[in-house]
């Protein structure tokens, strides 16, 4: 045995000698299995909480994104507005459009519906749908979209009215999310109906 352990200092020669068996005792393995399951457990943890994260981060840019479209549509839509009625859950505009002929004007209907999963634009029989069912889910949440109409007052001279609309996305009891919130108010001269 000596011819093996050339070379090897005196001090851990004598200790191999001591302590020279065959395999591992099972307190060497259960405390190799215990921090190896902690290990395990703790990557793990990093790994989802990096993972909800990098979906909300997601579910968020995408909330902002649909939001900028859809304000984009309501802004021109209300802009030239000649009626908006305003109903839970829907706004219908009647606004001018432009024509293919020079100095041809009409009147284009548009609706404004929520869904379950998101809001949808009927504009001469073509349907836009902003879905926001992505974002729900990544938030464990449900989408409120809120419009409300601020005419002036009988003292004003003004023509104009502010609608201003929310888009919300709540939480549910228990997530630690906060709620996602696009708010924004557009200037019209439509006349308004609250109904």
């Amino acid at each position: 045995m000596n011819h093996d352990l050339k070379g090897i200092p005196l001090i851990i020669q004598s200790y191999i000698k001591r302590n020279h068996k065959t395999g591992f005792t099972i307190i060497e393995i259960l405390i190799a299995t215990t921090v190896f399951a902690i290990l395990i457990a703790i990557i793990y943890g990093i790994f989802r909480h990096s993972n909800t994260t990098n979906m909300q981060l997601n579910a968020k840019i995408a909330f902002q994104s649909n939001c900028g479209k859809l304000a984009e549509h309501l802004r021109q839509d209300l802009s030239s507005a000649k009626t908006i009625v305003i109903k839970p859950h829907r706004i219908d505009i009647q606004r001018y459009s432009l024509g293919t002929e020079e100095n041809d004007v009409s009147l284009e209907n548009i609706i404004y519906t929520t869904t379950q999963t998101g809001i949808l634009i009927e504009r001469n029989k073509i349907k836009t749908f902003y879905d926001f069912d992505n974002i729900e889910k990544a938030t464990d949440g449900t989408m409120v979209f809120s419009v409300e109409s601020q005419l002036p007052s009988e003292n004003e001279t003004s023509e104009t009215s502010i609608i201003n609309y929310e888009v919300r996305i709540i939480p549910k009891h228990g997530n630690q999310l906060s709620s996602f919130i696009y708010k924004a108010s557009i200037t019209t001269r439509g006349k308004i109906q609250n109904q």
